[in-house]
């Protein structure tokens, strides 16, 4: 509608979404999907070689000595009375219940767009996304967990109530001290609303000029990022799993920015950028697209380490030039990455070792309490304390005793795995970066069976199971940015008009989502990723309209999709990840065929990793009219097709294989 110099213009949509589980594990990074909950496994304490004095000094004077024991030397007997839970049988699902969990997702959200044009060149647009998620998800709640070491700690500092103290939280984008970081954005644990965009915007001439909370798309691959990275991505909903061939336009995540484009030449475009630094936004522990162990809480620092100012700023350009056939881009951007970099940190929970009278964890709490206080330059952790207390000892460092962490050693061998870190590396990391580790007779391992021995003796000294923690910080980074396109000309219809788009993003001291070993030093290295994109509109078939084909291909050098350093891949339940060579790469191949009456569309869309995984999302798209459309599709996921599974990208999600429908109602006004 319209007056004079004034339009409106209203519309959106209201739209119902299910996805269900199909023929999939549970999610494993759940309490309740578990792998071990139903497993009994045999579990042995050790006499931890720290205990005693140095070998080595008192060889040297003279005096005889048995020779330094390994972890797995002197394995601890169960004496009656004194020492009962040295080697014991463990289930976890004795404590944390596992349950079969059909349905994934359901959801009802709703669009609601109004732009307002003034005239004079001034435009304002208000798009505000509404979503509600009714508690489907049979999911895992804390509570059930307080009977046992205490209970899952929360608060200030030590780990969100929201997200570790209840049940599943769909939506809350929870940080360390601020329960709202997210500008125009309103949530609860089954609710939703923000601004996707709140524009004011001006044109004149060849400028156009953006200012407010707003998407920016530098990008139009699908699943694969090169040149879009102005914004981080929210993944809380359905993770990359909706409809593949709408690429990233329903997961930017928006940011208040200020965009300024400018047609400097007929042929050359300036398009530059300042925003507020806004993160990607994770699934929540134990919701179904989780993609964290749960047995690990995690501090998001984004608040306390000053990210979420205003003042952290991301900005950068890129110029955009078409000369016929050919075209070019050339760009720089300097910012935050936004899915940030995780590593150990302390737990901030006073809380010693559990288990009661004649247990290995109060044998430890009074052993420690027997040492020497305040030995400074002489400390040695077999004959003196860092700390008044081994409660005390415990908030500094990244492992506490706790319900629904991990219970064994071959819990912490599996995960470590999946999660692309070393088994070894990342147990040695937590010890030799943390005294207070040193301090409760913790040291460095050097192989399999003396890892799984100083594990089993942790476990048991915690009475039940040790929950990590985690930090998540964010680093600036530079991207410089260049690419190259063509459109193809030749007398052969299919080879004719193929759009051709290179792409190049190279990050020195890019820094890894996770490193091998989970170093709280933040692993950098510089890496570089190179996109190849074919698209074309081909008429296959003489009765139906033209058929859209899309064929890309990534290389990484360093980093895999989502950041994890590939120097953490190539573990095995057994074997702790030694890396792969070579770089990450990824094919996608993408279609779309409308059907005669244009009633039905096929939609089609993969990702293949070389080295042993798929994700292949067939969909179909009814239109039945009366501003109604349904659209199906299923995500079929194979991390497993050949070779060592961890070696892959998509084994990480073998969980999250679906079938899922969405029905939507447009409307306008």
């Amino acid at each position: 509608m319209g007056n004079g110099g004034f339009e409106l213009t209203i519309d959106g949509f209201i739209r119902a979404e299910v996805a269900g589980r199909v023929d999939a594990p549970r999610n494993w990074n759940n309490q309740n999907g578990n792998p071990f909950n139903n497993q009994t496994l045999f579990r042995q304490a050790y006499v931890p070689p720290n205990l005693f004095t140095n070998f080595d000094q008192l060889g040297a004077l003279g005096i005889p000595t048995t020779p330094p024991i390994r972890w797995s030397s002197v394995p601890l007997p169960n004496v009656p009375g004194v020492l009962n839970n040295a080697a014991e049988n463990v289930r976890r699902g004795d404590f944390v219940q596992t349950q079969n969990t059909e349905l994934n997702y359901a959801i009802l959200r709703t669009d609601f767009n109004t732009t307002m044009r003034f005239g004079h060149g001034f435009t304002l647009t208000a798009k505000v996304r509404a979503m509600f998620q009714p508690d489907v998800y049979d999911g895992f709640h804390a509570s059930s967990l307080d009977a046992y070491q205490g209970g899952i700690a929360t608060g200030s500092h030590v780990g969100p109530s929201q997200l570790y103290g209840g049940g599943p939280n769909f939506f809350q984008y929870v940080v360390d001290g601020d329960n709202h970081p997210v500008p125009l954005e309103w949530s609860g644990k089954n609710y939703l609303v923000y601004f996707p965009a709140l524009v004011l915007e001006y044109s004149h001439g060849s400028m156009n000029l953006r200012i407010g909370n707003q998407q920016i798309a530098w990008g139009q691959a699908i699943f694969l990022r090169v040149f879009d990275v102005p914004n981080g991505l929210d993944l809380r909903q359905h993770l990359l799993l909706d409809r593949g061939l709408e690429e990233f336009s329903n997961i930017r995540v928006p940011s208040p920015s200020i965009r300024l484009q400018y047609q400097v030449t007929d042929n050359v475009l300036l398009d530059s950028f300042v925003e507020k630094f806004q993160p990607s936004y994770l699934p929540n522990p134990n919701t179904p697209y989780n993609l964290i162990p749960s047995q690990f809480t995690i501090r998001d620092t984004y608040y306390t380490g000053g990210y979420s100012r205003w003042t952290s700023l991301n900005g950068g350009f890129r110029l955009k030039a078409d000369y016929g056939n050919w075209g070019w881009q050339l760009g720089f951007v300097r910012g935050y990455n936004p899915m940030g970099a995780y590593a150990w940190s302390e737990t901030g929970i006073a809380r010693g070792l559990q288990g009661g009278p004649g247990s290995v964890g109060q044998t430890v709490n009074t052993l420690y309490a027997a040492k020497l206080p305040n030995c400074g330059a002489l400390y040695s952790p077999s004959t003196c304390r860092l700390y008044p207390d081994n409660a005390t000892n415990f908030t500094h460092s990244p492992f506490v005793s706790g319900p629904g962490g991990v219970y064994t050693a071959q819990e912490w061998d599996w995960y470590a795995s999946n999660v692309r870190v070393s088994s070894i590396g990342a147990l040695n990391a937590a010890i030799n970066e943390y005294p207070s580790a040193r301090d409760t007779y913790g040291s460095p391992v050097t192989n399999n069976v003396d890892r799984d021995a100083e594990l089993s003796t942790f476990f048991a000294a915690a009475g039940g199971s040790l929950r990590g923690s985690l930090d998540r910080r964010y680093f600036q980074e530079n991207d410089f940015l260049a690419g190259l396109t063509y459109v193809t000309s030749s007398n052969i219809a299919f080879l004719d008009q193929i759009i051709v788009n290179l792409e190049a993003q190279y990050t020195p001291k890019f820094h890894f989502l996770l490193s091998q070993d989970a170093s709280a030093s933040y692993y950098a290295r510089n890496n570089y990723k190179i996109a190849i994109d074919l698209d074309k509109w081909y008429r296959f078939f003489e009765k139906l309209p033209s058929t859209f084909v899309v064929l890309e291909a990534m290389t990484s050098q360093r980093a895999d999709l989502v950041g994890r350093c590939l120097c953490g891949y190539g573990g095995t339940p057994t074997q702790p990840a030694q890396g792969i060579s070579g770089n990450a790469n990824y094919v996608v191949l993408g279609a779309m065929q409308p059907f005669a009456n244009k009633l039905f569309t096929f939609e089609f869309a993969s990702l293949y990793d070389p080295r042993g995984g798929i994700l292949v999302q067939p969909g179909l798209v009814w239109n039945p009219g009366h501003n109604i459309e349904v659209y199906g599709a299923f995500n079929y996921i194979n991390g497993h097709m050949y070779g060592n599974p961890n070696d892959n990208l998509l084994s990480s999600l073998d969980f999250a294989q679906e079938a899922f429908l969405r029905v939507t109602y447009q409307f306008s006004m």
